[in-house]
């Protein structure tokens, strides 16, 4: 029957055109990140385990869009990634260090190699791995973990070039591979792959993506609830352990990742316009190209210097000090990026 078809056509967004599933769940994912630091600051461990599955959705969604392109130079196209993701961070790493010098911490210098490496996130992937970091910038391990991402593409679509040409071959492979590695790897030297595995996760699935329908939607639906199942019975059994926080817990986030980006594609597929007019909204679109920015700069009203709680106000006043402090902030350091790349770009 027609609703349990695989593919819709009315979803599936033609090449070169701007997905408006995926503008939404960026945003969503955005909001979900800040929503765990924020549950975090205010103590509330259940609400911040369940919104830190923001990282695997963007993770997800960024394989998905780099399924559909092509690399023709791998150093340009690193190079490219590199100035994008690490010009607002030398910035802001810069503001904090310059900030953490005057207020008497000058041990902050010992961090300026990690930050100019991007290596800052190496703890996350590496466990023995511990990095000088500032107060602050604790968020920003998730550019080490995308550009690793990045790299990694190269040689899969030189693979692909060389081969048959068809991602459907390689990127389950490879995808089988990262996930045999990682449970070898998370016993053995505590070495974490699963925020790679979630990328070409999203790289596998690429334009299957955009053809949900109803049967594959129900499917994954039980597939995320029966996750959720074991993980809930792996806590009362194992938590703390190896398994728990190295395997079930992150594989468990990217079922719930998948579902979260299939909810709204099958949102999309059912009224598809208004998935694209919410996509197309002022504030959508606006969110959407400040999320990179907004990510980077909030979580330092949070943790470090310029932290909301030492000031002597309500908790809800001192929440709308963050926001502000936040989207200010933010504008002000996508503007100064934007100008450096573009400087740089000429």
């Amino acid at each position: 029957m027609e609703n349990s078809k695989l593919i819709s056509d009315s979803c599936v967004v033609p090449r070169g055109e701007r997905n408006p599933v995926i503008t939404v769940v960026r945003v969503i994912a955005m909001w979900m990140i800040i929503g765990c630091h924020v549950s975090s600051w205010l103590a509330i461990p259940a609400l911040t385990m369940i919104l830190n599955v923001g990282v695997y959705v963007f993770l997800l969604i960024s394989g998905m869009l780099y399924a559909k392109k092509t690399i023709v130079d791998g150093v340009g196209f690193i190079k490219k990634r590199w100035i994008r993701l690490c010009i607002p961070m030398y910035y802001l790493a810069a503001f904090l260090l310059i900030f953490n010098i005057l207020n008497g911490r000058p041990q902050v210098l010992w961090s300026i190699p990690t930050y100019l490496l991007d290596l800052q996130g190496m703890e996350f992937i590496v466990s023995g791995w511990k990095p000088y970091q500032m107060n602050g910038l604790g968020q920003l391990w998730f550019l080490t973990a995308i550009m690793i991402c990045y790299f990694l593409l190269i040689p899969v679509k030189k693979l692909e070039k060389r081969g048959t040409g068809d991602r459907k071959v390689h990127a389950p492979f490879i995808f089988a591979m990262l996930f045999l590695a990682d449970i070898f790897l998370a016993y053995t030297l505590r070495v974490q792959l699963n925020y790679f595995i979630t990328f070409f996760l999203g790289y596998a699935l690429g334009d299957c993506a955009q053809r949900l329908g109803r049967k594959q939607y129900g499917l994954m639906t039980a597939a995320m609830i029966c996750a959720m199942a074991v993980r809930l019975l792996c806590r009362s059994w194992v938590d703390g352990t190896v398994l728990y926080n190295d395997l079930v817990v992150p594989f468990t986030h990217m079922v719930l990742a998948l579902w979260i980006f299939g909810t709204i594609q099958f949102a999309a597929r059912c009224a598809p316009g208004v998935i694209k007019m919410c996509a197309e909204s002022r504030g959508m679109v606006w969110l959407d190209k400040n999320s990179l920015y907004l990510y980077m700069t909030h979580y330092m009203f949070l943790v470090g210097p310029l932290y909301i709680s030492s000031l002597p106000i309500p908790v809800p006043m001192q929440l709308l000090v963050f926001l502000a402090g936040a989207f200010v902030s933010e504008i002000i350091l996508r503007w100064i990026s934007e100008e450096t790349i573009r400087r740089i770009r000429v």
